[in-house]
């Protein structure tokens, strides 16, 4: 999957990723998995993935939003988180999987709050 994932616990720890995760944040899933967000993101961005993990986490389902992300390069890209939790085999959230997209420079938020191309 060319789009970086991840998934985490319901104590927002990392389990898992994949090699776009590794290169989109410059970092190798050693130093990601049994790491939360506020040991790998500052802490504007932390609080921001942080509150939408736990809202997600009492109703459970999808959430979809746009945030910042800041890559390997330093640099803070505009990007669309697609979320969704899961559950274990004996039926219980077990924690949540979220997709990332990067959002072109050339698309423009709209009036309406949605993204225009």
């Amino acid at each position: 999957m060319p789009n970086p994932i991840f998934y985490k616990d319901t104590q927002g720890v990392y389990l898992g990723c994949n090699k776009a995760f590794e290169t989109s944040t410059g970092l190798t899933k050693e130093n990601i998995v049994g790491k939360t967000v506020y040991e790998l993101y500052n802490k504007d961005l932390a609080d921001i993935y942080y509150e939408a993990d736990n809202k997600l986490f009492r109703n459970p389902g999808v959430q979809v939003y746009d945030a910042f992300m800041t890559h390997a390069d330093g640099a803070r890209h505009n990007v669309m988180f697609n979320k969704a939790t899961y559950f274990n085999s004996e039926g219980h959230l077990a924690g949540l999987v979220r997709v990332i997209l990067d959002i072109p420079s050339s698309w423009r938020t709209s009036s309406a709050g949605g993204l225009t191309y």
